[in-house]
């Protein structure tokens, strides 16, 4: 799910203050959290609200404090996972042989085809990191992608793969690759 600007709030905002429920101003029904999110890498908290019935990009927003005693947990640690869990990601390394800009994008971000040989062949990804990489650099290199993700539609286009990075300093995405050239299809373990 991608995250809608007007339901993020700053990680510190939401330590401060707890948990907030967002809701369309003017408006007197007050939405349900069902979940709260704070990314790992990031200083965004995102909301989850149950009962929306349109979507809420295009709304003028109101932030209200809740008054319950029971504080968001902030932790960095991850939840702790099976190994047979870490087993159901197929996370492969391909080679890039097509990268685009991508201006459909709510967020700028790049078109990109993967080869990753075999049975799994070119998957399309849609990837945020215009400002780190151009996209004629990115020809040949070699990334690690999840491939049994459902796909999912990014604009017009639909994505096949998540292609993995990491944050740098700035909070901007990095690559994961293998250090030298590996088999295309070749499976993280």
């Amino acid at each position: 799910m991608t995250a809608d600007p007007a339901l993020q709030r700053t990680a510190p905002e939401i330590k401060r203050h707890g948990p907030f429920i967002p809701f369309p101003a003017g408006r007197s029904a007050v939405k349900r959290i069902t979940s709260v999110e704070i990314g790992k890498h990031s200083s965004t908290g995102v909301v989850q609200c149950a009962t929306m019935k349109r979507r809420m990009r295009d709304s003028l927003f109101q932030v209200v404090p809740m008054t319950s005693s029971s504080k968001l947990s902030t932790s960095s640690n991850p939840a702790t996972v099976s190994y047979d869990d870490f087993q159901k990601l197929d996370i492969r390394v391909g080679t890039i042989v097509e990268a685009a800009p991508f201006p459909e994008a709510r967020k700028p971000a790049f078109k990109l085809v993967i080869d990753f040989g075999g049975d799994i062949g070119r998957r399309k990804s849609s990837a945020q990191i215009t400002k780190n990489y151009a996209p004629e650099a990115l020809v040949g290199r070699q990334v690690l992608a999840v491939v049994n993700f459902p796909p999912r539609q990014i604009g017009p286009m639909r994505s096949e793969v998540l292609t993995l990075g990491v944050p740098d300093a700035e909070g901007e995405v990095m690559l994961i690759a293998p250090d030298r050239a590996v088999p295309d299809g070749g499976r993280l373990y």
